[in-house]
């Protein structure tokens, strides 16, 4: 299940996350903004689904990757017709 944040490896993990959003194009402010909710995310995720915070993150970051590829369309929008 989730664990108790540690701010030290908190901060690696953004770091970490940070220069992946950069490495798929994002600036740096908003690479550090996205990195911040993807991890905030991946923790209610981890609660919700009763998984781990590192489970929770690799389907995110799944997530995130395949819509950088134009592959991740999500739900469907009823609002298109």
């Amino acid at each position: 299940m989730s664990q108790s944040p540690d701010p030290a490896n908190d901060e690696r993990l953004l770091a970490m996350l940070q220069q992946s959003f950069a490495n798929l194009g994002a600036t740096p402010a908003q690479a550090r903004v996205m990195a911040e909710q993807l991890l905030k995310r991946a923790r209610q995720v981890a609660v919700e689904r009763s998984i781990s915070e590192a489970e929770a993150m690799r389907e995110l970051l799944a997530k995130v990757v395949s819509g950088r590829k134009g592959e991740y369309g999500g739900p469907p929008r009823s609002d298109l017709g």
